[in-house]
């Protein structure tokens, strides 16, 4: 299975919080999502689950301890809009006619399936741990966290 990036729109140059990382690491959350789920949902599990031990969920940052991690869910929540959108393009993920909640196409478990190493193991680990609470647990931990700033 391939997805083809062709065609992205705004795409800059960078390696890092691009369209492209976000969509990609996007293949690998959503699969695991048991029900279809919204923007906020899913970018609070995205951040969390690439912050485990910032948001006190884990051992390890997937993505360092740089010290703005924290105040990382706007950004985020923009750059998880512009991915999911993208998959929605190329047919990796589906949004209801409310445009409200997404989920995984078949095309996008099989492009997860593809995708290996320790970086999308780790992060697989992270949303399934995440996915066992509840999305206000998740959202009331980066609250809390971003109020001690």
């Amino acid at each position: 299975m391939t997805i083809s990036w062709s065609g992205c729109r705004g795409m800059n140059n960078s390696l890092f919080n691009t369209t492209q990382e976000t969509a990609t690491r996007l293949t690998l959350c959503l699969p695991l999502l048991s029900r279809p789920s919204t923007i906020d949902e899913i970018a609070a599990i995205d951040l969390t689950a690439t912050y485990m031990k910032a948001f006190g969920f884990g051992q390890h940052n997937l993505h360092g301890d740089g010290p703005h991690a924290l105040a990382e869910y706007d950004a985020r929540r923009k750059r998880v809009q512009a991915g999911l959108a993208q998959l929605v393009i190329i047919g990796a993920a589906t949004v209801d006619s409310t445009c409200l909640f997404y989920r995984a196409t078949p095309e996008c478990l099989q492009y997860s399936e593809a995708l290996h190493g320790d970086y999308a193991t780790s992060y697989r680990r992270a949303v399934q741990l995440l996915i066992k609470n509840d999305y206000e647990t998740i959202m009331n931990r980066i609250t809390k966290e971003n109020n001690q700033l």
